[in-house]
């Protein structure tokens, strides 16, 4: 399953940082790209792109911009807040082949 990472954050640079980190220990060579709605720009580590957007535009207008902008068929958009499990690919993978229509697509 081919997919890119876009992470939507404000103010949280420790909570983007150690989920950046989190994504790349489980799951190694995914594209992850950063959107840093903050007033001033935070210190991301780790990501492949980082977009500031000093204006703070919606969430929603955030999560469309980061599927438009997505090279891969399929593109996972979370908050900073997000937690990762440690078996989380495994069950989003397992959930794409056992029932493909019930992701979003």
């Amino acid at each position: 399953m081919d997919f890119e990472i876009n992470i939507l954050c404000y103010q949280e640079e420790v909570m983007t940082n150690n989920l950046i980190r989190d994504f790349r220990s489980t799951c190694p060579g995914k594209f992850i790209r950063v959107w840093d709605n903050s007033p001033e720009p935070l210190r991301i580590v780790g990501a492949d792109e980082v977009r500031w957007n000093r204006f703070n535009p919606s969430i929603s207008r955030s999560w469309n911009w980061a599927i438009g902008q997505s090279r891969t068929e399929w593109v996972l958009v979370c908050n900073e807040d997000t937690s990762l499990s440690p078996d989380w690919l495994f069950r989003l993978e397992e959930e794409h082949r056992g029932y493909p229509s019930s992701l979003w697509h």
